[in-house]
């Protein structure tokens, strides 16, 4: 039995991924800075600090670093998989 591997069409994916995973970290980042100016643009005021909106915004950039960490484990997914495909491009050229 042969296996035959298009390391061509995995690098593509991890590619692919790669992208998703840095377009979706741009959205992440560009969410949370809308959350935290809500009240400096005066979307949604409240009085000081333990207001409505400012216990909101506390609350929701608590998150924040485990949405980019996901963004970053996605990143890295797709660095791996384009590295599995140069390891099988290699182990192909030498014909093992």
């Amino acid at each position: 039995m042969k296996l035959v591997i298009d390391a061509n069409k995995v690098n593509c994916v991890g590619e692919e991924v790669k992208i998703i995973a840095k377009d979706y970290i741009n959205i992440i980042n560009d969410v949370y800075k809308k959350i935290s100016n809500l009240q400096s643009n005066e979307i949604w005021v409240s009085d000081g600090d333990n207001g409505a909106a400012s216990k909101f915004v506390e609350n929701v950039l608590k998150d924040q670093p485990f949405a980019i960490a996901l963004g970053k484990n996605i990143l890295d997914l797709g660095n791996k998989i384009s590295s599995y495909a140069a390891d099988v491009n290699i182990i192909s050229d030498n014909k093992l």
